[in-house]
């Protein structure tokens, strides 16, 4: 067993993962600029 390549390779995983929650919300934002109805009541 490799650990470094695992350790490697699940720190990578984690890394994306993070990447994916923090891009994914924003590009879905930038595409519809409206706010959700659930969002409107607070200010």
């Amino acid at each position: 067993m490799n650990f470094k390549r695992n350790l490697l390779q699940w720190v990578t995983k984690c890394m994306l993962s993070l990447a994916a929650f923090f891009i994914l919300p924003a590009s879905f934002a930038a595409y519809q600029p409206r706010v959700p109805e659930h969002l409107q009541d607070r200010e």
